[in-house]
């Protein structure tokens, strides 16, 4: 299967990272967007997924266990 990624992230603004777009599979620009053209997997909302789908982009989704986060302090446990 084809490996789906971001295919370009370019600033008028370099300095400001804010200022990023994304252009994925070039069905969707994303005009403020922190997504890692490097990175293995990427976190992205439900809304980004819908708008993929109705442009007909193929997605390959995998559903993570839910984890609760907690300020961190001595007595702090993993709670899932």
């Amino acid at each position: 299967a084809r490996r789906r990624s971001v295919n370009f992230v370019s600033s008028t603004k370099p300095t400001n990272s804010m200022e990023f777009q994304a252009s994925i599979e070039d069905v969707l620009t994303i005009p403020k967007v922190l997504l890692d053209s490097g990175s293995d997997e990427t976190l992205v909302s439900e809304g980004l997924l819908m708008a993929l789908e109705r442009l007909r982009a193929s997605l390959s989704v995998e559903t993570k266990p839910r984890l609760m986060l907690k300020p961190y302090r001595e007595t702090t446990k993993l709670s899932m």
